[in-house]
């Protein structure tokens, strides 16, 4: 689906203009033909926590963490739950493609070979990425994922924080994906 106007000539407001240029992806409409909200207009974070539970961000809010926002909103999770399966599903009413495989690596049948994993990290065909302002993109970033998760976890808040200040989107995304290493390795305590 292409739109044959721009947003500006159709004259959309920035809220509608964000949505579709999201729902398009790359498709007809970018995001950069979309005009900046009204000052004052509210805008929309979506925060995704990797690897965290609903109870996590229930613990946490009776605890005094997240004043001010939204309740949160459990979902159910893709079998098996991995997060590129579920990223993939969660994505797909938005035009997300299918994957190739699982997590980081898979066979590619027609070449016969394994392909993925850290050594290519950047080349994944692990297209839902793509739909974030913030999200770690590098072998860098993903090191510090699974040597120090809390400490990535608090800097990932810092970009996403960052980001939100500095840009006047209405619609942003910020994945946090050391918080699901913090998970596997803490258990429910460090998470909360």
């Amino acid at each position: 689906m292409a739109l044959t106007h721009t947003a500006r000539e159709l004259r959309l407001p920035a809220r509608v203009c964000w949505t579709l240029a999201l729902l398009l992806g790359g498709s007809g409409l970018a995001a950069a033909e979309c005009p900046a909200p009204e000052p004052g207009a509210p805008r929309t974070l979506i925060l995704t926590l990797d690897g965290i539970a609903h109870r996590h961000i229930v613990q946490a809010r009776e605890r005094g963490s997240y004043e001010g926002w939204s309740s949160p909103r459990p979902l159910i999770s893709t079998f098996p739950s991995m997060t590129n399966v579920g990223f993939t599903a969660i994505f797909r009413p938005f035009g997300m493609g299918t994957i190739p495989g699982y997590e980081m690596r898979h066979y590619q049948y027609e070449a016969n070979t394994v392909y993925g994993g850290m050594a290519n990290y950047k080349e994944r065909s692990m297209g839902w990425r793509d739909y974030y302002d913030v999200i770690s993109r590098s072998n860098k970033a993903k090191a510090g994922t699974y040597l120090r998760p809390g400490h990535k976890a608090r800097h990932m808040m810092d970009e996403v924080q960052e980001f939100v200040l500095a840009h006047p989107h209405e619609l942003m995304l910020g994945h946090i994906d050391s918080t699901d290493a913090l998970a596997h390795f803490g258990g429910d305590e460090p998470v909360v």
